[in-house]
């Protein structure tokens, strides 16, 4: 991410969105709820899967819990597309 900084490839803050975005897919179990983003194109990303939002929301439920806590963001993983994929996960 600094050679990437350093390269103006991408801005601080950008790199920060990504770090904590990278961070948060590696300590939790997230879904994308998207009608445009495949299921293969969101585990590439990280995430434990993507569908409908009721798809998404009744798969976490199962498979947490009726009592799981759920956040939901809206912007269907805008800044998600930007984030660069490290293969070293």
């Amino acid at each position: 991410m600094a050679r990437m900084i350093v390269h103006h490839e991408v801005s601080v803050r950008d790199v920060v969105l990504i770090y904590r975005q990278k961070r948060v897919l590696e300590e939790r179990q997230v879904f994308l709820a998207s009608k445009t983003i495949s299921e293969a194109e969101a585990e590439k990303f990280g995430f434990a899967g993507s569908g409908s939002l009721e798809d998404v929301l009744s798969r976490a439920f199962a498979e947490m819990g009726k009592d799981a806590r759920v956040a939901v963001m809206p912007q269907e993983g805008i800044a998600w597309r930007n984030m660069p994929i490290f293969e070293d996960r």
